[in-house]
Formats: C-alpha cells, structure tokens, sequence
C-alpha cells in the first residue's frame, strides 16, 4: 500500500520559516503558530489573608483550641513552678493548723470527739478495767468481806474478791455505753472544754493568768453553790464575807490544818486576798496561750496565703493557664496524700511509743483514730477540690471528648445563661446535701463554692461563644441520631 509523502515544498517551507523568541522559556517558537500564555504569578502576601478555613457566608468564624505553648516557650514556667511547690507545703501545714483549731476551740467538735470516745467499744473496755482496777484499789474489799464472813468460810473473802472483780470487769463496759452516762461524758467534757479555752485565751471569772500567774478565783465558784443550795440571799452573805477577808482567814487556816495532818499541799498553792488561790506561774500555761493564739492565726492566714499562691501561679501562666490549673489540682492532691500519710505515720508511732501495755494499743489507736477524724476530713476536702479543678482543666481542653461537651452546651450557655447557672444552684445545694466536709456546712466557704461556680459558668460562656458561635440548639443531638441511624442501618 503505499505511503503518503510530504512534499518537498512543505518541507522546505517549514524549514525555512522565521521565528520568534520564547521570553518565557528561552525557546524559539515557529512564526504562526500560538505563543504560550504567560503565567500569572500569585499575590504577594499582604499579612491579612486568613490563615483558617473561611467559614460559609453568614457564618462567624470558629476559632478552634489549638492547645498550650510548648514547654520551652510557656513564661515564668521557674517562678510558677516554686509558687505551686510553697503553696501545696502551706496547703498542707495549714490544713494541721486548722484541724487543731477546730479540734480544741471547737465546743461541738470537742463534744462530738469525746463523745465518740466513750462510745467506742475498745475504749469502752479499756476505760472500764481502769476505772474497775482503781475502785477496787481504793476499797479493800478482801478485808471486808473477811469481817462479813463466820470464821470458817473466811477463806472464801478472796475468791469472792476475785469473781467479783471479774464480774465489774465485765459490766463496766455496758455502763459507760448507756445513754445516761454518755450525756454526763458529753456535758461534762463541753464545759471542761470551754474552761480550757478560758484559761487558754487569757482566764475566765473563775481562773485567770494575769501577772504570770495562774490564779483560781473561789468567790464565784462558792457563791453559785451557795445559790443553787440556800438561794439568792446566801449567796449574797458569802460575797460578803469575800470582801471583808473571813475567805482568806478560812482558806490560809484549812492549808495549816492539811499540813498538820500530813497531807502536803503543792509549794505553789498560796492563798492571796479575797479568797484567790495561786496554783503555779504560768510559764508553761503562757507558752500554751502563744501557742494557742499563734494556731488560730495560723488556721486562717496559711490556707488563704496557699491559696493566693495557687492564683499567682495560674495568673502569670499566660497561654498555658490551663495547664497550671490543671496542675493545680494535682498539688491539691498531693496535699491530701501528705495528711493521709501523717495522720497513718502518727498514728502509729504514737501508739508504738507512748503504749507499753499491748492490750491497750487497740484502745489508743480507736482513740486516735477519733482524734484525728477531722484531719482526715480536711483531706477529703482537698481530694473533692483537686477533682474539681482536675475536671475544669480537662473540660476546656483541646481533646476530642471535650470540644463535643462544650459543642453541647454552647446554645444554651448563649442564648440561655439562666439555666447554666440555675444548673449550678442545683449542684452546690447537692454538694451541701451530700455534706462530704465540715466546710460545706459553713457559710464562708459556702459562698466561696458559689462564686467558683458562678465563675467557672462565666469561663466556659465565654470559650464556647468563641468557638461555637453559630451552633444550634439540638444540633449535636441531631447529629448523633442521625450517626445511631447510620450505624442501625449497616
């Protein structure tokens, strides 16, 4: 078959054509055909083209979390570091100091304790042998059982001594657990303990320590015997006889009659003008008043001053405030481990120490254990606020979990910020219901959980209005409906 061939003519046509210079690539390029289209190059960048994806129009754009500076780049990372370390050592002394406080200026926490003292069934046991072994100490029983018995069934005085001291033994312990005698621990440890902070806050009607001395005033001890015995009017006489001196004349008398008789008075005990008795120079009770006063002190000022440093720290942790609430929490939490780790470690060195007897080590630790129940309510305290603020870090995070919550509730927070914080009203009254602490029944701090709250709700408001500004109410609850009814459908 044969070929087509180009004519000689066309050939020598097209090599012999003229050309034209390719400005763009240096090539030549045929006179009468189509030059290439020159390339437009992009647009210098000016700074304002948007570095996000533009949402659809009429829209407002999401500004996602994108998380929290490196760790090289994060500002006084050193100095909030050293602030969260000094806060959690005062979290964890003033948490002592407020126990104490609250164990020996609180009339209430110091009956209660007694109270669940006595009512414990190994100090119960522990009690009654001591109060048994003392009575039959003080009565000779033996001997008068002896003079009870005929002559030939003398011999039983010892073993009836012996069965009987058994028998106490055992129903000692059934006496100090009945009501009658639980309320007379109860009233009687209530004004020993409002006496002790008398004289621990500087001396009552009855005892003061003025003048470095502790001095017990007997005029208002007898002239209220002498009312509830003879009335009024008695009373009224032995205030008179205060005043004129016949007290002092009676009482210096009664010393020298004592001593007469061999009884020795304490060489401190003096009897001074109108009826006052020197007990002893309050050197030692001085210090316990300084110590007293410098506990209260410290009960307040070293939980507030933690807690300052806990808000130091998180306010110059500029782009990575989450993370210093975060750990916030965890410094929490190791507070509340040292006190557990103290109250154990006490506990048992104190028991170890101080008991010699082993049958009464389970007493002393019940006892202890009792003691110390509002230290280790100090402890859940911590627990329940580093839960809190562990959660809050975590719910304003970049994960997954949390952009779907703060997805969820951004209409409401928006467009109705009243049931956010009525929602809010409803979980500090549960808090204060469920009373995991002595301070959710206090007002102070009642108010303070209020205001966190408040505050939180406010935060998060205004996160979720930045991130989700066009989100519909019901959206994700449609959304997931229609992913349950797709994965129905496979």
């Amino acid at each position: 078959m044969p070929t087509e061939e180009t004519p000689p003519e066309a050939d020598d046509q097209s090599r012999d054509a003229p050309t034209t210079p390719d400005a763009d690539a240096g090539k030549v390029t045929p006179a009468g055909s189509e030059p290439p289209r020159p390339q437009t190059p992009p647009a210098p960048d000016s700074g304002d083209a948007p570095t996000e994806q533009q949402p659809p129009a009429g829209q407002s754009p999401r500004k996602e979390f994108t998380g929290d500076l490196p760790i090289k780049e994060r500002p006084h990372r050193v100095l909030v570091a050293v602030l969260l370390t000094l806060a959690t050592i005062l979290a964890v002394v003033g948490s002592l100091a407020v126990w104490v406080n609250r164990q020996i200026f609180n009339t209430e926490n110091w009956a209660n304790t007694s109270s669940q003292l006595l009512a414990a069934p190994q100090v119960q046991q522990a009690v009654g042998k001591i109060l048994v072994n003392d009575a039959f100490k003080a009565v000779p029983l033996e001997e008068e059982f002896e003079k009870a018995l005929p002559g030939p069934a003398k011999f039983l005085a010892g073993p009836a001594t012996s069965g009987l001291h058994q028998l106490a033994e055992k129903i000692a312990p059934n006496i100090l657990a009945t009501s009658q005698v639980q309320e007379v621990w109860r009233e009687a440890n209530i004004a020993a303990q409002k006496q002790l902070v008398k004289i621990l806050e500087g001396g009552s009607t009855a005892v003061s320590t003025k003048n470095g001395e502790v001095v017990l005033h007997l005029q208002p001890i007898v002239e209220e015997i002498a009312r509830q015995v003879a009335g009024p009017e008695a009373a009224k006489k032995v205030g008179e006889l205060f005043k004129n001196g016949s007290a002092e004349t009676g009482l210096g008398l009664a010393q020298s009659k004592l001593k007469e008789l061999g009884v020795k008075t304490p060489s401190s005990v003096k009897v001074q003008n109108e009826g006052n008795i020197l007990l002893l120079h309050s050197d030692q009770l001085s210090a316990a008043q300084d110590v007293a006063k410098t506990l209260k002190g410290l009960s307040v000022i070293l939980p507030v001053l933690a807690l300052i440093l806990f808000a130091a720290a998180i306010a110059l942790a500029a782009g990575w405030r989450r993370v210093a609430l975060r750990t916030s929490g965890w410094c929490f939490a190791i507070a509340a481990l040292a006190i557990f780790v103290i109250r154990k470690v006490g506990g048992e060195q104190i028991v170890n120490s101080a008991v010699k007897v082993p049958s009464n080590k389970p007493a002393v630790h019940e006892a202890w254990e009792i003691v110390t129940g509002q230290l280790h309510d100090v402890a859940v305290a911590l627990l329940i606020y580093a839960a809190a603020l562990i959660i809050a870090a975590w719910l304003a995070g970049p994960t997954r979990q949390a952009k779907a919550i703060r997805r969820t509730v951004a209409p409401t927070l928006r467009e109705f910020p009243g049931r956010a914080y009525a929602a809010g009203l409803v979980l500090l009254l549960l808090i204060i219901a469920w009373g995991p602490t002595a301070a959710t029944h206090e007002v102070i701090p009642v108010i303070g959980f209020a205001i966190l709250i408040a505050l939180g709700i406010a935060m998060l408001s205004r996160q979720t209005a930045v991130e989700f500004p066009d989100t519909k109410l019901g959206e994700t609850t449609e959304a997931l409906k229609a992913k349950w009814r797709e994965l129905r459908s496979h």
